[in-house]
């Protein structure tokens, strides 16, 4: 979608607003966040339910989550777009792609292909914390899935 200024709505909008829509609706920042670029997995536990695990059991899915956390990528394009792949030390692994949308601090991200192939998704949903330095998931409301989740750090 592209915001286009008919002549009759110069006065009613300034410069600075006509500048945030823009960047809205073409690259993706907010007036507080600008998420383009890259993002790299992290694990990210919930503090609630972690403390019903022992910790074994703890330390166990940190471990399962690491693994796919460390090899995670997310590449946010100006244009409304993203990769997110996840490959192994052999190559091996899975690649996403598809369409991001940012409204205040919650991102939504649509996936359209599986290694190539198209498929039908609902949109995954991030909570842009930290400053703007880092996603979230966000399931139906909670920030967190069960124990642990891949969250994504910004890249310098």
């Amino acid at each position: 979608m592209v915001g286009v200024f008919h002549s009759a709505d110069a006065g009613r909008h300034s410069r600075g607003s006509e500048a945030k829509l823009v960047c809205n609706l073409l690259i993706g920042c907010s007036p507080k966040w600008n998420v383009v670029g890259t993002w790299k997995g992290k694990v990210e536990i919930d503090p609630e339910a972690a403390g019903k695990l022992s910790a074994k059991e703890l330390s166990d899915v940190k471990a399962l989550v690491a693994r796919d956390a460390s090899a995670s990528e997310l590449h946010l394009f100006k244009d409304g777009t993203f990769q997110l792949s996840n490959h192994d030390a052999g190559g091996s692994g899975t690649e996403y792609t598809g369409t991001w949308t940012l409204s205040g601090d919650l991102l939504k991200r649509t996936d359209l292909t599986l290694n190539g192939k198209a498929i039908q998704s609902k949109p995954a949903q991030y909570k842009v914390v930290d400053g703007g330095k880092k996603l979230v998931r966000n399931y139906t409301g909670k920030q967190y899935q069960l124990v642990a989740g891949i969250a994504f750090v910004k890249a310098p």
